[in-house]
């Protein structure tokens, strides 16, 4: 059935310990935190994006081991529960873990570790468990305020999608947003809890909106391997989509430095950004024009690149900018550029069929199109939203939807797309450690998606486009 939205805050973090996480575009949900989510499946677990890029790690860890984390708040979300799974064991001795909520922050690290943000009455705590379900060493730590939201900009609601205010950077130090009032800061803590110097600081953007939009404003960060990126609002004004007067994005170096040629500006309220391999930053601005940025904040030479409206950016591992652009009347496509700003195949790419939404369940406004996800040979995957074998757009959900890989040249891979089981529908990709696409979604009732007949599914694919599994959840 469809997923309650008003019983429990569920948030899931998955981690492979030896998966090397290539740098990649945020992810639309990865942390729903308005609606209660169950734990993939360990197959699934492993294959869930890291929102925040990170260079490939050299070095892979051996046997590699499947570690997920989800927390659960009840009721007035003062009581939360931390649970883990390892190897497919759910809970473990130890486990779960119970603090102090609402805790709107999950991470779980490459060493398995849950990394937890929480704003209980007294203040914003930060706790590190082991996966002996034990406080690491120096945990928890405590600052004045609260966890902060944090967002990026889709183009889809208000302040688009939610992003997680806590993250891991090297040797286990945690950066967190932290909001006081209508300002908030990024806070940074070394692996023992300690705070680190330079920190905190301040995250751009001003209030929310006259109507409260955006809680306490539309702002957000991410690491990249050289320190921390943050981007905010300013002058917010009520409306369904973000309308801002300017949007402002800045650098640190790890130890707390601006780095040279930082903050920079956009005109009204861009996309969310992309980080790449070369720590550079790419958005796509309210006039719809996709900007890129070197470490020093210039413009790359080749940008911007025209669009048609503004459209979220995605980037793949070797740092290709993916773009699906909406299309009146005819098939969306797909703009693929490097980092030079030239089209990978020369010209837009139309898809097999329209992209798929994040409004499968009628919601008004839509709340975005569904993200692509990378492999890391490049190949990317979309998920479509109805069957590509038609010409025409459905009247309802009895059709199914598809899945299409792309491969790093802009072609489809051999043996894609696969158009999907009627009334199935996709709205989470995700690549696990064997390069399986790893897809979960629905299959609606009749007619419609939602009631007692709707299903939630997680369907397994081969980078042939062979189906490995499919698994139902009540």
């Amino acid at each position: 059935m469809r997923p309650s939205r008003t019983v429990s805050i569920a948030i899931v973090a998955i981690v492979l310990a030896a998966c090397t996480a290539a740098p990649g575009s945020p992810s639309p949900s990865p942390t729903p935190s308005s609606s209660p989510s169950s734990l993939p499946s360990p197959s699934a677990a492993a294959g869930l994006p890291t929102p925040t890029p990170m260079p490939p790690d050299t070095d892979p860890v051996p046997d590699p081991l499947a570690v997920g984390h989800s927390i659960d708040c009840e009721g007035d979300g003062t009581t939360c529960q931390v649970h883990l799974v390892r190897d497919g064991v759910r809970d473990p001795a130890g486990w779960p873990v119970e603090i102090g909520g609402p805790c709107p922050g999950l991470r779980t690290a490459e060493d398995g570790l849950a990394y937890v943000a929480c704003s209980p009455n007294e203040g914003a705590t930060i706790h590190v468990i082991g996966l002996d379900g034990r406080p690491a060493d120096g945990w928890p730590a405590s600052v004045d305020g609260a966890v902060s939201r944090v967002s990026w900009n889709d183009f889809s609601i208000v302040c688009g999608v939610e992003r997680s205010p806590i993250e891991v950077g090297p040797g286990g130090s945690v950066y967190v947003a932290i909001s006081s009032g209508s300002a908030a800061n990024v806070h940074a803590f070394d692996a023992r809890g300690t705070p680190l110097a330079g920190w905190p600081q301040p995250i751009p953007g001003g209030p929310p909106g006259p109507d409260g939009s955006g809680g306490d404003g539309c702002r957000g960060f991410a690491l990249n391997a050289d320190g921390v990126v943050a981007w905010g609002y300013e002058d917010v004004e009520p409306a369904v989509e973000l309308e801002a007067r300017r949007t402002e994005f800045t650098s640190w170096s790890f130890d707390g430095r601006l780095h040279p040629g930082w903050p920079r500006g956009s005109e009204g309220a861009a996309s969310g950004p992309v980080l790449d391999i070369d720590d550079g930053v790419t958005y796509v601005s309210a006039s719809g024009r996709v900007w890129s940025h070197d470490d020093h904040g210039e413009v790359r030479p080749g940008w911007p690149y025209q669009l048609n409206e503004p459209r979220p950016p995605y980037v793949a591992p070797d740092g290709r900018i993916a773009v699906i652009e909406k299309v009146f009347e005819a098939r969306d496509r797909m703009v693929l550029l490097r980092l030079d700003g030239t089209l990978v195949t020369g010209a837009p790419i139309e898809l097999p069929a329209d992209i798929e939404t994040r409004c499968l369940f009628g919601d008004t406004p839509c709340a975005g199109a569904t993200s692509p996800a990378f492999a890391n040979d490049g190949t990317m995957y979309l998920s479509l939203a109805w069957s590509t074998t038609e010409h025409t757009i459905p009247d309802s959900t009895d059709m199914g939807g598809a899945l299409v890989a792309f491969d790093a040249d802009g072609a489809i891979v051999e043996g894609w797309p696969i158009d999907l089981a009627p009334r199935t529908h996709v709205l989470d990709l995700s690549v696990d450690l064997g390069d399986r696409l790893v897809a979960r979604g629905y299959v609606c009732d009749e007619g419609f998606c939602g009631g007692e007949g709707t299903k939630s599914t997680t369907l397994t694919y081969s980078p042939d486009g062979e189906l490995v599994e499919q698994t139902f959840e009540d």
